[in-house]
């Protein structure tokens, strides 16, 4: 059978991660799809949580500022390599202790400073 929208399982008795089934309700916060066999969301590219209802840090347009990847829980691992900078913050907005520079991939020499240029 075809689940209505908001529902899902075998016998499309189990609601889809943040659907009330009241007025307004929509499965996966609107920003993710529902799993049809469990309900489960799979949330859009910027957003996390098991309902999709956490935006990424950095926004849903540019999750954790392109300095890292957005989690399934909405938080951000940074991007730490030699190719990709090293970068921290909640936001993987500025540069990992140690380094600086625009990119962050500078190496602090010498007790300079790791403050994002």
């Amino acid at each position: 059978c075809t689940c209505r929208t908001g529902f899902a399982g075998p016998a499309c008795a189990t609601l889809c991660q943040g659907f009330t089934n009241t007025l307004g309700s929509v499965p996966c916060s609107g920003v993710g799809t529902c799993n049809v066999d469990d309900g489960s969301c799979t949330c859009n590219t910027g957003y996390g949580g098991t309902s999709c209802e956490i935006e990424c840090p950095g926004g849903a347009d540019n999750p954790c500022n392109g300095n890292g990847q957005c989690s399934v829980f909405g938080n951000c691992t940074c991007f730490r390599t030699p190719g990709t900078g090293h970068w921290g913050g909640a936001a993987c907005d500025r540069c990992s202790q140690g380094f600086f520079g625009a990119t962050c991939k500078r190496p602090c020499v010498n007790g300079r400073s790791n403050a994002t240029f």
